[in-house]
């Protein structure tokens, strides 16, 4: 430890005025021992010396308990560094407590104000204890939102129970009846409307209305596009809504066509790559078994508009054929449209232990899965997808698209008519 510092001639500075950073080397300077820095004691020896009142050395406001507060790296000193943003929070602290007054003069002035005796090291306790609270208050804020908010779904949920109990469809003596009812009612209508975490009288333990809706629609052959108009999911404070949310925890393969397009057209990354990237996180959906979540938000990103070269497709990254139910099923072989009684080739054949995919391995002793085959989705399989034990690659039991936009209902099929192909989707705005 350095010698004392009281060396100065004339009373000590530190209730001078600190105009700039000159002022506060050489106060340090005048404090700080010969080492270069300085020690709790050496500050109480100066203020001993110069008669500065109210600067105890122990207790929970003294100079030593306090001295910590600016010690960042712990070593027991304070660095020249340290030493300035002590003096700093003294200012911070001077500028809070002021009159309207006093305010309104250093607004006006363009030096700093100046240190008063009243404003010491240890006022920055203060400082620490007044954001201590501002973090409390907020705290109480975000706890106090999500229990209006678990009240209000709770509400909500409470009204939906009402509203399907007072449906005729409901009032069948069975669940398959009533089940066959409700659908039977929805498959007439242009948009389904769905609460994200409802659930219906038929649904098994971890099913919701949601997931129900989405099973349906793929086994009509059509593709889930989500009309989202559920809330931000706050205090989050990562841009994700509730839906989105629903998704990510269920493990989806979020494909963020947003930031597909935003960064060929600013050219962050080349196409190339951003279709490469996209072609892994298919081949990630269809491995893991979970869905490929197409997050469109409020941007008409062009994916399958004919003649189009800026549409994100390709056969051996991101063919058109993900946006096609009919081939994706991972329950069935073949898919026949009533419609058209045209058939198509599914995915369960290259289901890992799924019967059929067992069926076609005693058939074709020779094949790999689904790269061996002639499915659409074969050319985006690359030998380095294969399992690396088996050699084979096999789509797990579970893969789906969904796509999601916050296009509301009324301008849905406007803006994304020459993106997607809407013929393939059935429309579901969720809400909750």
């Amino acid at each position: 430890m350095g010698g004392g510092a009281s060396k100065s001639s004339g009373k000590l500075t530190l209730v001078a005025e600190k105009e700039n950073d000159d002022l506060s080397n050489a106060l340090f300077d005048e404090l700080a021992g010969t080492d270069g820095k300085l020690h709790q004691m050496e500050l109480h020896r100066a203020v001993i010396d110069n008669n500065i009142h109210g600067w105890e050395l122990e207790g929970e406001t003294g100079i030593k308990a306090t001295f910590k507060l600016f010690d960042t790296s712990g070593d027991g000193y304070l660095d020249r560094t340290e030493f300035k943003n002590a003096l700093d929070a003294m200012d911070k602290k001077q500028n809070r407590k002021g009159s309207k007054k006093e305010k309104a003069n250093v607004r006006s002035k363009t030096e700093r104000p100046g240190l008063k005796k009243s404003f010491t090291f240890r006022n920055h306790r203060q400082l620490l204890e007044d954001a201590e609270e501002e973090q409390r208050q907020l705290q109480e804020e975000i706890e106090k939102a999500k229990d209006e908010e678990a009240k209000a779904l709770a509400a909500q949920k409470k009204k939906d129970n009402e509203a399907v109990l007072n449906d005729e469809a409901f009032k069948l003596p069975t669940l398959e009846e009533r089940e066959k009812a409700h659908w039977d009612k929805c498959d007439k209508q242009k948009v389904w409307e769905i609460a994200l975490m409802k659930r219906m009288p038929w649904n098994r333990e971890g099913e919701n209305q949601l997931l129900d809706a989405i099973a349906h629609a793929r086994a009509m052959g059509k593709t889930p596009l989500l009309l989202d108009q559920t809330k931000d999911a706050m205090p989050k404070g990562d841009g994700q809504t509730n839906l989105d949310r629903f998704f990510i925890e269920r493990k989806a393969e979020v494909l963020d066509a947003v930031a597909m397009n935003a960064d060929v057209k600013t050219e962050k990354r080349g196409k190339p790559q951003v279709m490469k990237e996209a072609r892994k996180q298919l081949v990630a959906a269809m491995k893991n078994g979970v869905e490929l979540y197409v997050q469109m938000k409020s941007k008409a990103v062009v994916f399958t508009g004919e003649g189009s070269s800026d549409a994100f497709t390709a056969e051996d990254t991101l063919p058109r054929a993900i946006f096609d139910a009919r081939q994706l099923l991972t329950s069935q072989t073949t898919f026949v449209d009533q419609s058209s009684g045209t058939s198509y080739h599914c995915l369960a054949p290259y289901v890992a232990g799924s019967a059929a995919c067992e069926e076609r391995k005693r058939n074709d002793t020779m094949s790999t899965g689904l790269r061996d085959s002639s499915h659409p989705l074969s050319k985006v399989v690359y030998e380095a997808d294969h399992d690396p034990q088996t050699g084979h690659f096999y789509v797990k039991e579970g893969f789906g698209v969904c796509v999601c936009t916050t296009f509301t209902e009324d301008i849905y099929a406007d803006r994304l008519g020459s993106a997607v192909p809407m013929m393939r989707f059935q429309v579901m705005k969720v809400k909750g």
